[in-house]
């Protein structure tokens, strides 16, 4: 065995008898059991400054020995300012990957559907991001291209967008990224039927920590500022949050348990509560209720309009329902995958497949998502 220069927490024992959770074994390397008992070896570590996770495979066929040497070696390869996931070979812009792609994976009919692959993808697509490398393109990116089209020519943009997520897809098996940010969009640009949808406006996710400290500072009533950070802590909709009852609340295990009947895809919903989110709670204890946890003067949940009149009074530059467009590219932006994201933000899967056989929820990763997104915004 190589010198991994740590000391290790976990023994071979553990590795293979631990139940389903996720356990530290140093430096970054974790091990993720599974309720079905499976294990998968997952490092954490930040490349060329932004915090990721590599998985190195599963347990038994890749031996403990084998994960934190391989471990190891990634952070001797990030440290001097290179990629593991990359394997040395360069990162092609989003132009050129398009072109392998088309030059290796596309399948035309004929000549003429073969020149139109690329073309539209050039006239649609190459002139927002053609020049920006694919690993570094996020679901941000992904909506300036496509709102223009997205309405205009639904035809020509879904067909687009089926291309460039072929694309993304080729550049996850090569190891350049470990998502597609072209999966995600159509949950922000509507059903793409001709009718332009109005969609929220959202602040940038770097300024999100400055509208945060805005509501704190406001005159709002204590229920009102309360309220809007946990909805901004916690990515769910502003009705859940005013609704938010404290039988609904289990302080031991950190969750926020939201029943179906209030929930806009129709089923459970578990929230995992940073610590911040449960500083919030203890506040709001102190305020007179009738069983919600966000109540006005009278005990009941805070008017529908009150959140919404807050982020005008207080220039926020989005609304609160923006705020989860906030969490969704800092998602984006810093990794987390778009199963798990989508799970934080309880929205429906579009795809039938995966919505019948797909049942995780992702709460373990999510555990570990909320945690950083509320560490992002309050240090």
């Amino acid at each position: 065995m190589a010198n991994i220069h740590w000391k290790p927490k976990l023994t071979e024992k553990q590795v293979r008898t631990l139940p389903a959770g996720r356990y530290t074994d140093g430096q970054g390397l974790m091990l993720f059991v599974q309720p079905s008992g499976s294990r998968q070896w997952v490092q954490r570590i930040v490349i060329r400054g932004k915090r990721v996770d590599i998985g190195l495979g599963g347990y038994p066929l890749v031996s403990m020995t084998e994960a934190r040497e391989q471990a190891f070696e990634n952070r001797r390869i990030a440290r001097k300012g290179g990629d593991p996931r990359v394997k040395q070979e360069p990162v092609p812009t989003f132009a050129e990957a398009a072109r392998m792609v088309h030059e290796q994976h596309a399948n035309h009919k004929n000549e003429r559907d073969r020149a139109r692959w690329l073309t539209e993808i050039a006239n649609h697509v190459f002139p927002t991001i053609g020049n920006h490398p694919i690993d570094q393109i996020t679901t941000n990116d992904m909506l300036n291209v496509f709102e223009p089209i997205w309405n205009t020519t639904p035809t020509v943009a879904k067909r687009v967008r089926q291309r460039v997520s072929l694309i993304f897809q080729w550049s996850i098996v090569k190891n350049f990224r470990n998502d597609d940010p072209a999966f995600a969009i159509s949950a922000f640009l509507g059903k793409g039927n001709g009718h332009v949808v109005k969609h929220h406006e959202s602040v940038k996710h770097g300024e999100v920590a400055d509208a945060i400290a805005k509501i704190r500072a406001s005159k709002q009533s204590a229920s009102v500022r309360l309220a809007f950070e946990f909805l901004i802590l916690t990515a769910v909709r502003s009705n859940e949050v005013r609704h938010a009852e404290w039988k609904e609340i289990d302080l031991e295990a950190r969750t926020w348990t939201i029943p179906d009947e209030k929930i806009k895809m129709g089923k459970e919903h578990r929230v995992p509560l940073s610590d911040r989110a449960m500083e919030i709670l203890e506040q709001a204890r102190e305020i007179k209720t009738n069983g919600v946890v966000f109540a006005n003067r009278a005990g009941n949940a805070i008017d529908e309009k009150k959140l919404a009149d807050t982020a005008r009074k207080l220039a926020l530059g989005g609304t609160p329902h923006g705020f989860r467009s906030s969490f969704r590219t800092w998602c984006q932006d810093t990794g987390v995958p778009n199963d798990v994201s989508e799970a934080a933000l309880a929205h429906k899967e579009e795809n039938q497949v995966k919505q019948a056989y797909g049942r995780s929820d992702f709460f373990d990763a999510r555990v570990k998502v909320m945690d950083d997104w509320a560490n992002y915004l309050t240090g």
